[in-house]
């Protein structure tokens, strides 16, 4: 794998971490009795939905660079490659809800506690579970032989000292 493959994955890993972080910090200030705490929360809510959105379009344009390299993949590779692909439509489902329930407030379609169900069960839960059930599926079909025990990795003379 390239340097700047790696450096890009690291970031992203970062931009989730960071976005998450953000998320439940916010939504644990949205609770409280302080108006001005609740008023810092949705700031904070908003700012890590947006960085778990910016974490979303690099995965898909990692995505994307990996179908261009599909012919130098293994069949395991591939087969988790359209896992991906195909759980990833599900994803950017449910993240527009939260990104709905999020930005527009006012509209209670989107609130989960407070709106119709409909658009919770449908845009949010089922969402989460076929994704769920894509890679648990794609983790079954994949055949324990494929997957190198960690007595056949060598190490290089590098990473043992």
């Amino acid at each position: 794998m390239s340097p700047r493959i790696s450096q890009g994955l690291r970031f992203s890993r970062l931009l989730s971490l960071v976005g998450i972080s953000l998320t439940v910090t916010g939504g644990a200030l949205e609770g409280s009795d302080d108006t001005s705490d609740v008023l810092i929360g949705l700031k904070l809510v908003k700012a890590g939905y947006s960085i778990v959105v910016a974490f979303a379009a690099i995965l898909l344009a990692f995505q994307a660079y990996f179908w261009t390299q599909y012919s130098l993949f293994s069949k395991t590779s591939r087969m988790i490659l359209k896992a991906m692909v195909f759980g990833t439509q599900f994803v950017v489902v449910r993240i527009t809800y939260l990104f709905l329930s999020v930005f527009h407030t006012s509209d209670l379609r989107w609130k989960p506690l407070l709106g119709p169900i409909a658009p919770f069960l449908v845009m949010g839960l089922l969402m989460e579970y076929f994704v769920a059930c894509i890679y648990l599926i794609t983790g079954i079909v994949i055949p324990a032989k494929a997957i190198p025990a960690a007595k056949d990795i060598s190490l290089s003379e590098k990473e043992t000292s």
